[in-house]
């Protein structure tokens, strides 16, 4: 490589001396025969609290578009003076999802305790809010 004549910097031979003198060198160790490492999944695995969620998610997406469009399509009808749906018939057609997900792990002995000694701090405050100033 040549470089331009206003550059002041003499380089000298880069050669392999000059490689093993100057430059770290990473060595790859061999990896012991017999040993494989397992290939990684075909698929990824989704967290199954993730997975609940964002089915739940979506449901109440889904049910929340059939609210609006039933709202819109009752006002519409009830202007045209055509028969709207009747609140059972509405919360039938919304079919809004049931219960929340629950999500496994993370829970155990120590949460139960944390959880209760949280409650109770809360219960018993610290005296200062149950004052009235004026």
């Amino acid at each position: 490589m040549t470089l331009p004549q206003h550059v002041p910097h003499n380089t000298g031979i880069i050669d392999d001396v000059h490689a093993r003198r100057y430059c770290r060198i990473r060595r790859v160790a061999d990896q012991p025969r017999g040993q494989h490492q397992a290939p990684p999944p075909a698929v990824p695995t989704t967290d199954p609290n993730f997975q609940n969620f964002f089915n739940y998610i979506c449901d109440q997406n889904d049910a929340g578009f059939r609210v609006m469009t039933a709202v819109h399509e009752s006002i519409y009808r009830s202007q045209t003076q055509q028969p709207v749906m009747t609140p059972p018939q509405f919360l039938t057609y919304v079919d809004w999802p049931g219960v929340r997900p629950t999500f496994s792990g993370g829970g155990g002995a120590g949460a139960d305790a944390e959880q209760a000694a949280s409650d109770a701090s809360m219960e018993e405050g610290d005296g200062n809010d149950d004052v009235t100033s004026d």
